[in-house]
C-alpha cells in the first residue's frame, strides 16, 4: 500500500464488486492502496480495473495474491462457495487475512473462522452498518469481531470507508450486533407507517409530518437520508424491501435458535410481505412507512 508511514507494502484483495463493493473499492483506490479485485461476473471489474484495480483470474487467485482480502458477497451458499469451493479463497498458497462484509448468520461466520484457521488464515466477522451512500463518503461503522491484533493491522484500510471501528469480541458477535441493529431499523421504520396511517387518517400531510419528526428527538440518524424515499423524490433504493424480507426470515430463524420471542419483528414481515405483494420490493426499506400510512388510509376510507 502507499502510505505516508513505514508499513510495508501489502497487496488488498476485493471479492465483490456490486454496487457496495464498487464504493468500498473506489476509497481503497483514492487513499493510495494497490487493489487486486475479483467478482462471479467479470465485467463488474472492468470500472475498477479503469481506475487502477488489478483484476484476479479467481477467489484462490486474489488470496494467492493479498496478504489482506475484503469479501462482501450476497448469501450464505455465495459465501460458502467463495471460500470452500475448488478454487476459493480458502485454497490460497499463502496465508492471508480475510475481513467478511456481509450480513450472514453468526453460525456461518464461525463456520468460516474455523475453515481458515484449518488452512492457515486469519478470518474476521466484519459486517458493516450504512449503505452505498455512507460507503462513497467513508461513513461505514464497521462490527468488528475476531482477533483484535488482526483487526489493528487492518485499520488503516478499513479507516479508508469507515467513520468508526467497533470491536465486539470474538467471531459471530460482529453479525450478532449488526442483526440487533438491523431489527431496531425495521420495528422503527414499521413504526413510523403505522404513526404516519393514523396522521394520514387525520388529514395530516406526508410533508408536513416528516417535517416535524425530522426536527425532533422522534428522527434517527438515518433520518435525513430517507427524506427522498418518504416525500417519493428518488425511486433508488439503499436496501430494498425483498431483501429486507429475506433478512427478516433469517432473522427470526435466528431468535428462534437463541430461544428469544420476536412478536413485534413478524408484525413488521407481515407488513414487508404485504408490500412486496402490492410491487414494493423494489422500494427503499423507509418505504415501508409510506406503505404502512397508504394502507391505514384505505382501511379508514373502507369504514
Amino acid at each position: 500500500m502507499h502510505m505516508h508511514s513505514q508499513e510495508s507494502h501489502v497487496q488488498i484483495g476485493l471479492a465483490g464488486t456490486g454496487r457496495m463493493g464498487c464504493a468500498i473499492a473506489g476509497r481503497i483506490l483514492a487513499a493510495g492502496f494497490d487493489l487486486t479485485v475479483w467478482n462471479r461476473s467479470v465485467d463488474k471489474c472492468e470500472l475498477l480495473r479503469a481506475q487502477g484495480a488489478n483484476v484476479a483470474s479467481s477467489p484462490s487467485a486474489l488470496a494467492s495474491e493479498c496478504s489482506l482480502v475484503l469479501t462482501l458477497v450476497s448469501g450464505e451458499q455465495s459465501n460458502l462457495a467463495l471460500y470452500e469451493g475448488e478454487g476459493g479463497l480458502f485454497s490460497a498458497r499463502t496465508t492471508t487475512s480475510f475481513f467478511n462484509l456481509s450480513t450472514l448468520s453468526p453460525q456461518v461466520m464461525r463456520r468460516l473462522h474455523r475453515g481458515a484457521a484449518a488452512s492457515g488464515h486469519a478470518f474476521i466477522d466484519a459486517p458493516v452498518l450504512g449503505t452505498v451512500a455512507p460507503a462513497e463518503r467513508g461513513e461505514l461503522v464497521i462490527l468488528a469481531g475476531g482477533d483484535a491484533a488482526a483487526i489493528a493491522l487492518a485499520t488503516p484500510l478499513l479507516q479508508c470507508f469507515s467513520r468508526k471501528i467497533v470491536t465486539t469480541g470474538e467471531v459471530g458477535t460482529g453479525t450478532a450486533m449488526k442483526l440487533v441493529h438491523n431489527t431496531v431499523l425495521t420495528l422503527y421504520w414499521h413504526a413510523v407507517g403505522e404513526a404516519m396511517g393514523y396522521g394520514a387518517a387525520s388529514g395530516l400531510q406526508t410533508e408536513d409530518m416528516v417535517a416535524v419528526i425530522g426536527d425532533s428527538f422522534a428522527a434517527i440518524r438515518q433520518w435525513p437520508l430517507k427524506v427522498p424515499v418518504l416525500l417519493e423524490q428518488t425511486a433508488s433504493p439503499g436496501f430494498d424491501l425483498r431483501g429486507l424480507e429475506a433478512e427478516i426470515a433469517a432473522t427470526e430463524r435466528l431468535f428462534d435458535q437463541a430461544g428469544v420471542s420476536h412478536d413485534m419483528l413478524s408484525l413488521a414481515r407481515g407488513t414487508v410481505d404485504a408490500a412486496i405483494s402490492k410491487g414494493w420490493g423494489d422500494r427503499d426499506v423507509a418505504a415501508l412507512a409510506l406503505f404502512g400510512r397508504d394502507m391505514a388510509h384505505l382501511r379508514t376510507v373502507k369504514e
